[in-house]
C-alpha cells in the first residue's frame, strides 16, 4: 500500500513511478549523447570538405527536467509520464481508487500496446522553443561542437563552441 500511494502521488506529478527508473534513463541520454558524438565525428574524418556540427544539448534542460523540483511537472520542459489504461482510450490523470489489478492491467496494456505509454523524455512546446535557441546556435557555428546548455536558477539558455574550426 506505502508503494502504491508513492507511485499515485509520483504519477499525479508527472514522474515515473521509482525513482530507481530515472538513473538508467540519464544513462541512456549519456550513452546516446556518445554515439551521435562518434557519428559527427567519422563522418567528417568521411566528408572533410563538410561543415558537420556536433550539438550537445544534454545539458539544454539542466533544472528542468521531470521530478528534479518539488513542483514538477510545472515548469518542466518535457511532458510528464501518461498512460492509457486501454489502448483506444484517453492518457488517465490520476491513480486514485486503483487498485493492484487495475496496475496491472494498465501495466500489460503499456507492455502489449507501447503507444499507450507517454514517456517522459519528449519535449513539450517549451522544450521545443529551448532545442529551438540550440539549433539556431548550431547553425551559425564556426567550430565543430556546440554545447548548448541552461542556468537551473534562472533558465538562460547558453551556448559555447569548441572543436576544429569548420573549413
Amino acid at each position: 500500500d506505502k508503494f502504491r500511494d508513492l507511485g499515485r502521488e509520483r504519477y499525479a506529478a508527472g514522474c515515473p513511478t521509482h525513482r530507481a527508473s530515472l538513473g538508467p534513463a540519464a544513462t541512456f541520454t549519456a550513452n546516446l549523447g556518445s554515439m551521435v558524438e562518434t557519428v559527427r565525428n567519422t563522418l567528417a574524418s568521411e566528408f572533410p570538405d563538410d561543415e558537420l556540427v556536433y550539438l550537445n544539448v544534454q545539458r539544454a534542460f539542466d533544472g528542468a527536467r521531470l521530478c528534479e523540483n518539488s513542483d514538477s511537472p510545472s515548469g518542466t520542459l518535457a511532458t510528464p509520464v501518461r498512460f492509457q489504461q486501454h489502448p483506444n482510450g484517453s492518457f488517465e490523470q490520476t491513480m486514485n481508487g486503483w487498485d493492484k489489478l487495475d496496475l496491472q492491467d494498465a501495466a500489460e496494456t503499456c507492455t502489449s500496446y507501447f503507444q499507450t505509454c507517454q514517456e517522459s523524455l519528449h519535449p513539450n512546446a517549451a522544450g521545443h522553443a529551448v532545442l529551438g535557441q540550440c539549433l539556431a546556435a548550431a547553425s551559425t557555428a564556426t567550430k565543430a561542437l556546440v554545447d548548448c546548455s541552461r542556468n537551473s536558477s534562472s533558465g538562460a539558455i547558453s551556448t559555447s563552441q569548441s572543436g576544429a574550426t569548420l573549413p
